[in-house]
């Protein structure tokens, strides 16, 4: 067995999004946010580009792995999974069409929800990213809205044509906006 520990900038919700993300990993056995003993000392080139490495804001963590080989699997995992949300959340940032629904400060890595200016547009949007073959993006019933949920095994490439496919509904559909 082995554990990694990790240093990561963010507030409190980033963090235990971060935890839940890890805990989905394979060969990840469990995940703790630890009291970081050496704030502030840049042990490694990994803390080098840090923005707040002594502030707040600074979270450790320890993932305890099934074996050392596994623990270079689990973090690019988890930084592929924090890409790929990054690649989502930096589309709807920009959007005037569709909005994020979570503050940047409680995003998950895992389920990025979002809005279309209409109900009518985002059953389109439904409709026609199923036809494409990028299923499951209706929101909860009780919600309603659109989530991507981008676990895992859920490929980049699967986040970008997403956001492709985004970029082309909001340009044919922007006229159906009222005013």
């Amino acid at each position: 067995m082995s554990i990694m520990r990790l240093r990561v900038t963010g507030d409190e919700s980033q963090a235990e999004a971060l935890v839940t993300a890890l805990h989905g990993l394979p060969h990840v056995r469990g995940v703790e946010q630890i009291a970081d003993q050496m704030r502030g000392v840049r042990d490694d080139s990994s803390s080098n580009a840090l923005v707040d490495d002594i502030g707040p804001d600074l979270h450790c963590l320890e993932v305890e792995i099934n074996g050392r080989r596994n623990s270079e699997d689990v973090r690019a995992m988890a930084e592929q999974n924090a890409e790929k949300a990054k690649l989502l959340y930096d589309f709807l940032d920009q959007s005037e069409f569709f909005k994020g629904t979570a503050e940047p400060d409680s995003r998950s890595l895992m389920n990025v929800c979002f809005r279309a200016p209409t109900e009518d547009l985002e059953a389109k949007f439904v409709a026609e990213t199923t036809k494409r073959g990028l299923d499951g993006l209706k929101g909860h019933r009780s919600v309603g809205g659109m989530r991507a949920s981008i676990y895992n095994a859920f490929p980049r490439q699967g986040v970008a044509a997403l956001v492709n496919f985004m970029k082309e509904f909001e340009k044919a559909n922007r006229a159906a906006v009222p005013a």
